[in-house]
């Protein structure tokens, strides 16, 4: 970002916070609301961290939330709205706080230091990083494959990609990178079948949503 000057924008910590009937809360209740909550989620860390062989993958981070609420808030009010300000957690993985799985949560540990957001666009970036490849490779468009091989040739493999023009060429290697929708609707495209743990890893997983809102 900085070697191509991209204009970039850092988040301060102020927010502004409305309740679900669209009135505004006072911004001290909650800025203390979610430093508290932010806390809780630290500790979730934490606890799947050192306990993650034996908490069941269908304990999520709400279920986690809600016992140490119970624990330590006895205001009914102040519990609904640190349960409310709780998925906030849903857009740093795209998806919901009740749908993250403990088990798994310490994966999502996010990385130290700034969390910058691009202002104008990635062109600048994606050009500088793909100079590379386009310099030292040939790029081909407009060929859909249909299958992808691999075979034993005298001990070594062999993988054949085959193209709906029936043009068939054979790499050493191939690196395959396609939609997760595609790979569910899709996966005998692969021959010999992809192993049957891979085959379930796709179908279990899912995107979650990433909504803009532009305002003018």
């Amino acid at each position: 970002m900085r070697q191509t000057k991209t204009v970039t924008h850092s988040w301060g910590e102020r927010q502004v916070t409305f309740d679900p009937n669209g009135q505004l809360l006072p911004e001290e209740e909650v800025a203390e609301a979610s430093e508290i909550i932010w806390e809780f989620i630290g500790d979730a860390f934490k606890y799947s961290h050192d306990h993650s062989a034996e908490i069941p993958a269908s304990r999520s981070l709400m279920d986690y939330l809600k016992e140490r609420l119970d624990k330590v808030v006895s205001d009914p009010k102040q519990k609904a709205l640190l349960l409310q300000l709780s998925h906030q957690w849903g857009p740093f993985i795209g998806g919901t706080t009740d749908g993250q799985s403990l088990k798994f949560l310490w994966l999502e540990e996010t990385l130290e230091g700034e969390n910058l957001f691009c202002a104008g666009t990635y062109q600048k970036v994606l050009e500088l990083v793909s100079k590379p490849a386009l310099e030292g490779a040939k790029i081909v468009f407009g060929r859909k494959v249909t299958k992808i091989s691999s075979t034993d040739n005298n001990g070594a493999p062999e993988l054949i990609v085959e193209p709906a023009d029936g043009k068939s060429e054979s790499f050493d290697e191939v690196v395959v990178t396609a939609p997760l929708g595609w790979l569910k609707r899709n996966k005998d495209a692969f021959e010999p079948r992809l192993p049957k743990s891979v085959q379930s890893a796709i179908d279990a997983l899912g995107y979650g949503n990433l909504d803009k809102v532009k305002i003018v």
